[in-house]
Formats: C-alpha cells, structure tokens, sequence
C-alpha cells in the first residue's frame, strides 16, 4: 500500500519473497500472530451477530491469546458503544 501511495511500482512476487526473506524470523512470526490475531477476532464479531455464543467464545479467546492488548481494548470499546446505543433505543 505504502508504494502506491508513493506512486511506486508494485513488487514482484520475486521481489516480494526476496524481501520476505530478508526480513527476520521474529519479525515474520510476529507480523502473523497479528494477523492471526484479526482473523480470530472477526470471526468472533461475526459469530456474535449470527448468535453463535460458543463460536464466539472460542474465536474470541484465540484472539485475547494472541494480541490481549489491542483485543480487548476493542472489546471494551464496542461494548461501551454499544450499551449507549441501547440506553438511547429505551429513551
């Protein structure tokens, strides 16, 4: 993203794999516990609005696991957004 928004070509996927590998292992490992992190906390959202609690639960925990921070501050986040946008629907 960053090079298009430098007006720069894209990579290669040649080039792409030769930077990949450049890049350190705990970097590399780090990036996908991350993203790992977002997958497992979407799929919890998505499982929470389709009232699938126990999918919830679970995908919820592997993303708390994996990025307890960042997770829960969401959490806690949306749950406040969302008590005020109940408090509003009662008035």
């Amino acid at each position: 993203m960053l090079r298009r928004r430098r007006s720069e070509p894209e990579l290669t996927w040649e080039q792409f794999l030769a930077f990949r590998r450049q890049t350190s292992l705990h970097q590399r490992i780090n990036e996908e516990r991350v993203d790992f992190s977002q997958i497992f906390y979407k799929a919890a959202v998505g499982h929470f609005a389709g009232r699938r609690y126990i999918h919830t639960v679970g995908n919820a925990t592997l993303a708390v696991l994996l990025r307890p921070r960042y997770i829960l501050s969401e959490m806690i986040t949306k749950s406040k957004w969302r008590m005020k946008s109940l408090k509003n629907k009662r008035k």
